[in-house]
């Protein structure tokens, strides 16, 4: 029997890399799920690009409060998962307020965050 496909309606994607208000972003977790499995389990819709490092599979989320994060994954990275980024000074600001809006709008289990920021200890 398969898992149902579970939709938050907080979940609400963006077709392209968000404009970060402090111009520029930082990882705030480490998902051990890759692009295609939080895709058919959130109903979150990924999309296909390229940076200076690899091409990659990424998606934008909103949280509650209008804050984007950045899903991505990059095709060659040397390990697996997805990276989550948000705002430079708002992760730098109160990264656990971040992280913790993050998983209230894409609420994985804690048994898949391989890694959080160090600025939220």
């Amino acid at each position: 029997m398969t898992e149902p496909r579970l939709r938050s309606p907080a979940i609400a994607a963006s077709p392209e890399p968000p404009a970060w208000p402090s111009g520029d972003c930082l990882s705030v977790v480490v998902l051990t799920s890759e692009p295609p499995a939080l895709a058919e389990r959130w109903g979150i819709d990924f999309f296909a690009g390229a940076d200076d490092l690899d091409v990659f599979t990424a998606a934008v989320v909103t949280g509650a409060h209008g804050r984007p994060f950045l899903l991505m994954r990059h095709t060659h990275a040397p390990s697996s998962g997805t990276v989550v980024y948000a705002d430079a000074e708002a992760v730098r600001a109160d990264a656990r307020a971040v992280l913790a809006e993050f998983l209230r709008t894409v609420p994985v289990p804690v048994a898949e965050v391989s890694w959080t920021t160090p600025f939220a200890t």
